[in-house]
């Protein structure tokens, strides 16, 4: 078999580089796994600082003064609010009925509504007294007139004038049978 790897140049050449590295590979697992040894062995000679060990303690070893001092602990804690301070959630207002709402007295005119799911989506087009036309939304305050929009609704819209209720309704045209608004579905 020797005789077959001489007259083959690569493995001659495999078996050189082999007789080259396995004795270097060798010595170097041997030295690191020496090393670990030696620094087991000096890291069990260096002394450590004991703990303490953990006694067990009974609840009725406790004493009165003990379980006091522990309570005004917790105490002390509860008093910090360490996660904020709860507030309590107000009741929400009533809803008012503003279904029978009187006719307003004011010197304007709805001259349309785009009415929407949303309430804030709402719009009410309503002329002052001098003709101007504006629109409006919910909360807005009417130019010209002391009063708000409160609601919009698909015929009418509820004005709020010194924190009473009163209704703005879309003039009726003699010419059609319906009103002339627009309602918008979101």
């Amino acid at each position: 078999m020797l005789q077959h790897l001489n007259h083959n140049p690569t493995a001659t050449a495999a078996l050189k580089t082999a007789e080259q590295v396995l004795p270097k590979l060798t010595t170097a697992a041997l030295i690191g796994i020496s090393l670990w040894l030696i620094a087991g062995a000096i890291w069990l000679w260096i002394p450590h600082p004991e703990l303490p060990n953990p006694t067990p303690t009974a609840a009725s070893t406790a004493t009165p003064q003990d379980q006091q001092s522990t309570k005004a602990d917790i105490n002390r804690l509860i008093e910090r609010h360490l996660f904020g301070k709860v507030s309590v959630a107000s009741k929400p207002e009533p809803v008012p009925d503003t279904s029978d709402a009187p006719e307003t007295r004011l010197n304007l005119k709805l001259a349309g509504i785009i009415l929407a799911d949303k309430a804030e989506l709402s719009r009410a087009l309503i002329a002052n007294s001098n003709g101007k036309q504006k629109s409006y939304r919910v909360d807005d305050s009417i130019e010209g007139a002391s009063a708000s929009v409160h609601e919009i609704h698909s015929d009418h819209v509820v004005l709020e004038r010194n924190g009473r209720y009163e209704t703005l309704r879309l003039q009726k045209t003699s010419g059609t049978s319906s009103n002339k608004n627009s309602t918008v579905k979101n």
